[in-house]
């Protein structure tokens, strides 16, 4: 396979990335290689994804995953791809934050109504700098450019693709940008193409895990799996986690399942559960309010804020219908809870929101 970082001049485009790079971060192998990377191509032909773009015939070196609790999109079909420089491997020393090697790409492609509207980009030039950009497909799908912020119509529905504001709002939840290709989202049933027992067969990953099947145990309610999974993939990869730069750290909610809580930890220690039941919210405009009261979805914040309309509605940014299935399946989790003894009504006294291990961190 080769690198990609070579192969194209045409790939210094005017427009600018979605992801600032780290002006700190160590130099490049090569100078060459920042000079042909200093901004996404505008367009998709160019990025390599594709080896006929006319045909739809990908390049050889690009390979299809899917994780197994994708993100919520408003019902649009997505494919998914990602390419590995050759030879190369993904550092997994730390379990939870996966090192890509310089020179991995990855692509989002979103359908609505069965017609590609937008593809999304994302390159690794060197330590510390990733470039992003979102293409625009045309209406007979023959071409696809640089289209950060746009609104597409498809028949009766709008498409609003990103602006590079909105996608460093959630790809800089992760230390290395890549949100859905990582362990849990790779490792538990239901991931297809690239997975992370795949990863590990062929010696891509350094060190190799020591588990690569990995399963969400029961907590006693017989229904976390789906619950947990839809809130990892929406709310806590890219959002509700222990990176400092996560848009939502400050506030302690931890929505991120790790790679621990599924080899070994228990239940009740796993942080998607002791900073949402029974805690209080911390937002001044959500005063009293449990994040989750166990055994009352009604009276659950993170049940209110996955219904509501508008800007009030979490996840924030990228979605405009609410996911019926993944509300239900949070719906239920919730309900299964057992109710504390002395509240009857969900008002358990909340424990102190934990710290996370690595505040501070970058």
């Amino acid at each position: 396979m080769r690198l990609g970082l070579y192969v194209a001049p045409l790939l210094v485009a005017a427009a600018v990335g979605c992801v600032r790079g780290d002006a700190d971060a160590p130099p490049p192998a090569s100078a060459e290689v920042v000079e042909a990377a200093d901004s996404a191509p505008d367009d998709l032909a160019a990025t390599g994804l594709y080896a006929d773009v006319a045909a739809k015939a990908l390049s050889p070196t690009v390979r299809e995953f899917a994780p197994a609790y994708p993100l919520w999109s408003d019902g649009a079909e997505k494919l998914r791809w990602i390419e590995l420089p050759d030879g190369a491997t993904i550092d997994t020393s730390a379990p939870d934050d996966w090192r890509f090697p310089v020179g991995t790409k990855s692509w989002k492609e979103f359908r609505v109504g069965g017609r590609r509207v937008e593809t999304r980009f994302w390159w690794k030039v060197r330590e510390g700098k990733w470039l992003a950009a979102a293409y625009v497909w045309s209406a007979d799908e023959r071409t696809a450019t640089r289209g950060e912020g746009k609104t597409v119509v498809v028949g009766d529905r709008r498409w609003n693709v990103p602006t590079s504001d909105a996608c460093s709002e959630c790809h800089r939840g992760k230390k290395d940008r890549l949100l859905g290709f990582e362990a849990v989202s790779l490792g538990l049933d239901g991931a297809a193409g690239v997975t992370l027992a795949g990863l590990a067969a062929e010696g891509r990953l350094a060190p190799t895990p020591s588990s690569t099947r990995l399963a969400i145990a029961d907590d006693g309610t017989g229904v976390a799996a789906p619950a947990l999974g839809w809130l990892h993939a929406n709310c806590g990869v890219g959002c509700h986690n222990g990176n400092a730069n996560a848009s939502g750290y400050p506030v302690g909610l931890r929505l991120r399942l790790e790679v621990a809580d599924l080899t070994g930890r228990s239940p009740s220690e796993w942080t998607s559960r002791t900073s949402t039941l029974g805690v209080l919210a911390k937002s001044p405009d959500e005063p009293g309010q449990l994040r989750i009261a166990p055994g009352d979805p009604d009276a659950s914040l993170l049940v209110a804020r996955m219904s509501a309309e508008g800007k009030a509605r979490m996840p924030p940014l990228g979605t405009e219908v609410v996911d019926r299935a993944g509300l239900d399946a949070v719906r239920a989790w919730i309900a299964a809870q057992p109710r504390p003894a002395d509240a009857p009504d969900g008002g358990a006294e909340p424990p102190a929101d934990p710290e996370p291990a690595d505040a501070g961190a970058d």
